[in-house]
């Protein structure tokens, strides 16, 4: 039976089952919508519903909610007590094949919001390809975003809460060309001689190493030896970016040289932010006329002029933090290549017989 208490406005009930029992309330002042929340409990212990009697017992959800969702009970009841993602991203935290990434947690929680339940049933592919194809962004931006709700999807196969990743089948975006602006060595120098500053320093190390900025914005001075002109590069992307490359431009080295000889052992080796160096490099090269070069354009800059030189590729790999056995060199920067000249066949003569 539904009854009140004392100085206490609304209807309660008392529910019981295997051995255990609690007054639940029922959200109400109406003894009619009372006894109707009566009704359901009686039927749902007729039904033998021990799930929903459980988890109102176990304080999962209550005794009003569920009979607000009585016409999709078992719908309902599934996304309360099944498994809940929101939690399990920070879990994961960013782990991909090789390393973490903090922009893959950011990407996944553009689909999972942080302190939101978002259940295990949610996580398929076509809910994962509409919010995909949703995004206000490009095409290849939505393969970033695939890739990583794909990691999360793989983390949640490896530890048993999926049977299969439904991110590979939620549909692929094209991609762009890939960019491959560079810079002559003597265009290169004379963008590099018309900087000042930190830029000139921070241009000099990406042109004259082939170092990608987040490696430049962690070096310190200690990671400079001056001796050996080589330099640890404390990349993060993968394994092979963490590495010691060679400043094998010599036109960079008393630049970066003089910038090295002005610090103390542990200090940044640059404090300038990528915005700005980025934005003087830019008004140098329009002032030079020069088509517009990024700092990550360095890159590639360093990789054609060693490419055309003919530095051992596994060097140029090695300097640019690529796996020994990648092919990115050759996909990438193939078009650079000489391919050498094969050997005219020496002429034969007729031969001579013994007699």
């Amino acid at each position: 039976m539904v009854f009140r208490k004392a100085r206490y406005p609304g209807y309660y009930y008392r529910l019981a089952h295997g051995g255990r029992a609690r007054v639940v309330g029922l959200d109400t002042t109406d003894v009619k919508a009372a006894e109707r929340i009566e009704n359901f409990a009686i039927q749902l212990r007729h039904d033998r519903r021990w799930d929903v009697i459980d988890g109102i017992l176990d304080r999962k959800f209550t005794l009003p909610e569920a009979y607000d969702h009585r016409a999709s009970l078992d719908q309902w009841l599934a996304a309360r007590t099944e498994v809940d993602l929101e939690p399990l991203v920070a879990r994961w935290n960013g782990r991909g094949r090789r390393a973490v990434s903090e922009k893959y947690i950011t990407q996944v929680r553009a689909f999972i919001p942080a302190g939101v339940r978002f259940p295990l049933s949610r996580f398929r592919r076509r809910e994962i390809a509409a919010f995909l194809e949703g995004l206000d962004v490009s095409d290849p931006t939505r393969n970033r975003y695939k890739a990583a709700l794909s990691q999360f999807a793989r983390w949640l196969v490896r530890h048993e809460y999926l049977e299969a990743n439904p991110v590979r089948d939620a549909g692929s975006f094209g991609e762009h060309d890939p960019r491959t602006v560079h810079l002559s060595p003597e265009d290169a120098k004379a963008v590099v001689d018309r900087m000042t500053g930190e830029a000139k320093v921070v241009a000099a190390l990406m042109a004259g190493t082939g170092m990608e900025w987040q490696a430049v914005d962690a070096l310190t001075r200690g990671d400079i030896d001056l001796e050996a002109r080589t330099i640890r590069a404390h990349g993060a992307k993968n394994r092979w970016r963490d590495r010691t490359v060679a400043v094998t431009e010599d036109w960079t080295w008393p630049v970066i040289q003089a910038h090295a000889a002005s610090l103390l052992p542990a200090a940044k080796f640059v404090s300038i932010t990528k915005k700005a160096a980025m934005t003087e490099q830019g008004e140098v090269c329009a002032t030079l006329k020069l088509p517009r070069h990024r700092l990550h354009d360095w890159r590639h800059t360093y990789a054609v002029t060693a490419i055309k030189r003919g530095d051992d590729h596994q060097a140029i790999k090695r300097q640019l933090g690529h796996a020994p056995h990648s092919a990115l060199l050759y996909t990438r920067y193939g078009v650079y290549m000489h391919m050498p000249v094969a050997a005219k066949p020496k002429a034969r003569g007729k031969r001579k017989v013994a007699r």
